[in-house]
């Protein structure tokens, strides 16, 4: 609409440019009003412009801090599956420990045992 008003306005000039009489008298301020007009028209087109960067900033800011959590969720889940493996590693080498030290024991025990049927059979032999 604002468009079609400035057109007009132009028209009206071109109009009045070509009869010379009276019309001629109102040139000046009709080219002051398609001025004034004009320059509101830039102002406003600046103005939508500024809005649509400072939205743009806030909405690059926004992405940026979500990529920030996004980082700092991805670190803390590493290093939460790096302690959970180590504490696994450290769990499993404890049991195979004592799995050995238990079988250490039962050989030792079974090693006894066998010395003490040896040692009966030869008393008894004797």
């Amino acid at each position: 609409a604002d468009l079609k008003s400035t057109r007009q306005l132009g028209y009206d000039m071109e109009k009045m440019a070509g009869n010379k009489g009276s019309a001629a008298r109102q040139l000046p301020s009709l080219a002051r009003l398609l001025s004034a007009v004009v320059h509101s028209h830039s102002l406003e087109a600046i103005e939508r412009l500024q809005a649509a960067n400072i939205l743009g900033v806030q909405q690059l800011e926004t992405s940026r801090r979500h990529h920030v959590v996004q980082e700092s969720n991805e670190h803390q889940t590493h290093a939460l599956h790096r302690r959970e493996q180590d504490h696994l590693e450290l769990r499993t080498a404890a049991l195979l420990q004592q799995q050995a030290e238990t079988a250490l024991e039962s050989n030792r025990q079974l090693a006894l045992l066998h010395l003490a049927q040896r040692s009966s059979s030869v008393q008894r032999a004797l």
